[in-house]
């Protein structure tokens, strides 16, 4: 039961305004940017239990799961008291971009620290059915722009069916989130997302796993309107066991981002790798990396960004 439950949270934990500023819009660009990154991270790595956000720090296992990419081994007895449902992390990383704005031209390099606290629950309700919530807050603080500082506020909740002889999973669910100022104080954007996903795992041999899937999210509620978007994706990853507890893994997602209330598609790519260290049961450490690629109908849009760095996190269960 342990196993089969482990590879559903991290699907959930989990992706503009004329009259934005042109600051504002930097600032929501760059976080929606990074909502994309933890929704990536989140259903590339199908493993919660040990450790947000989304997809590629988490991909990386950088947030704290540590759980064999959709290990499903279906137990026939067990006791229920052995599953910890609830799992708390927090986690400081430090990371370097290459282009903070998410600009087409002039790009500027900017260092960033990204702390927070993720709160998760997953179980089993009955059969081959779960259910998995998730709430998690991080900031963002820039060395050098700290104009495009935010804090990320997101709830998740999703219901899961598993097709044990097929290693696959389906999953729908309702997200939230929210992009303000770092001191919670000014709001940019929030909106509610009606998810669904449908993913394989393949395991050819102990250490080695391959997964592929396919998402959408759909807005629901944006505010304001103009940011609102619809996004569908595919992605697969694979996780590669060195050590009892070293751990290298990458994946890659190719999204199509639908701006209903503008006329505005973009076509996103997204490439991440990653290494983690599991220092005990309750700290990782690891170092990751990512490269982006937008390509937007309206031009002012496209970008390429990379990103590398690394963190600490501590978590806990029960």
């Amino acid at each position: 039961m342990n196993s089969a439950l482990s590879i559903l949270g991290a699907l959930w934990l989990l992706c503009l305004a004329v009259t934005l500023t042109a600051q504002e819009t930097s600032v929501l660009e760059s976080a929606r940017a990074e909502v994309g990154l933890r929704s990536l991270q989140t259903a590339s790595k199908t493993s919660p239990s040990e450790g947000a956000p989304a997809l590629l720090h988490e991909a990386a296992g950088l947030d704290g799961y540590d759980e064999e990419i959709g290990e499903q081994r279906f137990l026939k007895k067990q006791v229920k008291a052995e599953w910890e449902p609830w799992l708390v992390e927090a986690d400081a990383q430090y990371f370097y971009t290459d282009n903070v704005g998410l600009a087409r031209d002039g790009e500027l390099g900017d260092a960033y620290l990204r702390g927070g606290v993720t709160v998760q629950y997953n179980n089993r309700i009955a059969g081959p059915w779960s259910v998995n919530a998730s709430a998690a807050s991080h900031v963002y603080l820039h060395d050098r722009f700290s104009a495009l500082d935010f804090n990320l506020t997101r709830s998740d909740l999703a219901l899961t069916y598993e097709l044990p002889a097929l290693r696959t999973m389906i999953s729908a669910g309702w997200s939230w989130y929210r992009i303000s100022q770092s001191d919670l104080t000014t709001h940019a954007f929030d909106d509610h997302l009606a998810s669904v996903l449908i993913q394989k795992l393949w395991k050819p041999r102990s250490g080695l796993e391959f997964v592929a899937g396919m998402m959408a999210d759909i807005s629901l509620a944006p505010e304001p309107a103009g940011p609102g978007r619809d996004e569908y994706s595919a992605y697969a990853g694979t996780r590669l066991r060195l050590r009892t507890r070293l751990t290298i893994t990458g994946s890659y997602r190719a999204g199509w981002h639908h701006y209903r209330e503008v006329d505005r598609q973009d076509w996103n790519h997204v490439v991440q790798l990653g290494v983690a260290y599991e220092v005990t049961s309750w700290a990782k450490v690891g170092i990751m990396g990512s490269m982006t690629f937008n390509r937007s109908s309206v031009s002012f849009f496209d970008y390429d960004n990379l990103v590398t760095g690394g963190g600490l996190f501590f978590n806990a269960r029960f």
